[in-house]
């Protein structure tokens, strides 16, 4: 199974996590990588857990894992969530002084560095966040090897 949906809790946000990293160490990706797409993560599924719904109208959040035949994979998240993007965001100035910031905006800063490529898209009630990861080397030689052989 490549989906969890769960509610949009962060008391849910352990077994989202969990699920992740399962998926992620069946592939052959570096401890390092590995580590880099599950902060890239968090951050986003932290931040649909808390801005996503009303406090008092939890919705649900659900988390799946895409193996496209491009050397890549993709991870979405979809929630019915007031509408937003965060790829239309625009990159903090990280050459300012913290004082001089705007509040917020790092978290997408951070997503971004860590994962190969971002998307957003709102399909009817649904947010769609789509991370693109380039999939190790050694992943793609398996998946070839697999396909020659069959």
């Amino acid at each position: 199974m490549n989906t969890l949906s769960l509610k949009a809790g962060i008391e849910n946000l352990p077994v989202f996590l969990g699920f992740l990293t399962h998926f992620l160490t069946e592939r052959s990706f570096s401890l390092k990588r590995r580590k880099e797409i599950e902060i890239a993560a968090e951050e986003a599924l932290v931040n649909i857990i808390r801005y996503a719904y009303q406090l008092d109208k939890p919705g649900d959040l659900e988390l799946s894992f895409h193996d496209k035949t491009d050397k890549r994979l993709e991870i979405e998240f979809r929630d019915r969530g007031t509408p937003f993007d965060p790829t239309s965001m625009t990159e903090p100035d990280t050459e300012l002084s913290i004082s001089e910031r705007k509040i917020g905006g790092l978290g997408i800063l951070l997503i971004r560095r860590m994962v190969d490529g971002l998307s957003y898209r709102r399909q009817g009630d649904q947010n769609i966040l789509t991370f693109s990861i380039l999939m190790p080397e050694d992943e793609i030689a398996n998946k070839k090897g697999k396909t020659e052989a069959s």
